[in-house]
């Protein structure tokens, strides 16, 4: 009887885990990584791609004229960095906004950069996963 129980909460659990949507890692070289929304999209943009001990530069752009984005809010999604938030200032096209990250010990750390944006009244949220290096860039 164990055995059989035990079988029903792996499948569930497998089920479960199926049904989840896993984060997708994007590099932020080129053309930036964009997040595709049912009418249009939302791309964020980081310069340099390295953590040094200067600020990066955010751009924020999206080709939804009632999408306004508003700040940014990184944190470590490999080990625990505090969080670090930016406010975006629109300059007349993208949204942008500077932000200096702390190194960490590992040569290479995955970021989330959580964008919080206003349209029609309503706080949407935007999730973007980012490996970033210390010191250089990522190549892949």
């Amino acid at each position: 009887m164990r055995t059989v129980y035990r079988l029903i909460f792996s499948l569930g659990y497998l089920l479960l885990l199926a049904g989840c949507e896993q984060p997708k890692l994007c590099i932020p070289e080129g053309q930036g990584c964009r997040v595709q929304l049912d009418d249009g999209y939302l791309q964020l943009e980081v310069s340099p791609h390295t953590i040094p001990l200067t600020p990066l530069r955010i751009t924020v752009s999206t080709n939804l004229n009632q999408l306004h984005p508003q700040q940014i809010t990184i944190t470590g999604v490999d080990m625990y960095m505090g969080w670090q938030s930016a406010t975006l200032v629109h300059n007349g096209t993208d949204y942008i906004g500077e932000v200096t990250l702390p190194i960490c010990t590992q040569q290479k750390m995955q970021w989330r950069w959580r964008i919080r944006s206003e349209r029609n009244g309503q706080t949407l949220e935007e999730d973007f996963f980012i490996q970033m290096e210390t010191g250089k860039p990522t190549h892949h």
